[in-house]
């Protein structure tokens, strides 16, 4: 993918992986391109790896969807290892392209060699194996599919509760969470109980079982973030501005943090501070264009129409904005004329 100092250019024939069974991306790199570039895109991603098919049973994306015509990659910096790796190393059974730039550059070594010898991979492995242990995510893979009744018997108890957090049934999980933590009430466990309260809109137990992981975890900025946003939910708007800045000054490069508190401050009145916020959220292209809609009002409110438009038009381009997009085109056609 295009970026400087790439010989790729515009060629995007590798992005293909998902397509072919060869594309492996774990949880954490999974949530990491999430926190970084926001749910949309995380979501995007996720229909690409899992293949979804549509009503016709059609592959919805053969490419991966983040790859943007005559721009390349538009989650380069974060993209997962797997793509860091193609044309860098290769197994030695592995077919690279005839016009591949890096063919004949690229490091071979045996499929059973490559563990070890590939840079970084030994060690990531670890610390995907210790990130949960952190408590900033759950147990589980992208796969939510429903499952039979003999699987679900064979999943351990963390996998059945996540499988049916996954799959939105949080009132089946409930009983297996708090099973779960009343016997070992490790981050893992925790965490899943603060995400099934929060699908039942339980935010006070919510954030009751968050304040017990802050005691051990003082400096997670994703537990003050999840907090904010169960604050952000519960109309606690100081309490949610508190937690969420709180989360922005132990990581200012999270996504989610910075645009649910400039959400906040968006419903507070306070849109010369959420202006800013908000701008600094857009510098990559796939920001989830509910954000481009609350910064396109906040144009508005600072009386910035033509801005304003120009977001909006980067929001009605989305099936799921669009309605919300042209409702916004109205909005601005009376405050201009008015």
């Amino acid at each position: 993918p295009k970026h400087d100092g790439n010989p790729c250019g515009t060629c995007t024939s590798c992005c293909v992986a998902a397509n072919t069974g060869k594309q492996s991306v774990s949880k954490l790199e999974l949530d990491y391109i999430r926190e970084r570039k926001g749910n949309e895109t995380a979501d995007l991603f996720e229909q690409y790896l899992r293949q979804d098919t549509d009503e016709s049973g059609q592959v919805i994306f053969k490419k991966c969807p983040l790859v943007i015509e005559e721009k390349g990659c538009s989650i380069h910096q974060v993209r997962p290892y797997s793509c860091r790796l193609y044309g860098n190393f290769n197994t030695e059974e592995e077919v690279i392209a005839s016009y591949c730039v890096f063919k004949d550059s690229t490091t071979r070594v045996p499929a059973s060699e490559l563990f070890e010898k590939a840079p970084l991979l030994k060690k990531l492995k670890e610390i995907e194996l210790s990130y949960f242990s952190y408590g900033t995510g759950f147990f589980g893979n992208i796969e939510s599919m429903e499952l039979s009744e003999a699987e679900l018997n064979d999943l351990d108890p963390v996998a059945k509760a996540n499988h049916y957090l996954q799959i939105g049934h949080p009132e089946l999980s409930l009983p297996l969470c708090l099973s779960l933590v009343e016997s070992d009430p490790n981050p893992i466990n925790l965490m899943m109980l603060v995400h099934c309260y929060g699908d039942l809109s339980e935010f006070e137990k919510s954030n009751q079982v968050l304040d017990k992981m802050l005691e051990k975890q003082p400096d997670n900025p994703m537990l003050h973030y999840q907090k904010g946003s169960n604050f952000y939910f519960l109309e606690q708007t100081e309490e949610a501005k508190k937690a969420l800045k709180l989360s922005r000054a132990l990581d200012s490069t999270l996504f989610n943090p910075s645009a649910l508190l400039a959400t906040v401050l968006l419903s507070d009145g306070s849109f010369v501070e959420a202006r800013q916020i908000f701008a600094n959220c857009f510098e990559y292209e796939c920001t989830p264009s509910v954000y481009r809609l609350y910064y396109a009002q906040v144009l508005a409110e600072l009386g910035e129409f033509k801005e304003a438009r120009s977001w909006l038009e980067k929001a009605v381009e989305v099936e799921v904005t669009y309605d919300l997009a042209q409702e916004g085109f109205k909005i601005l056609d009376k405050l201009e004329s008015d």
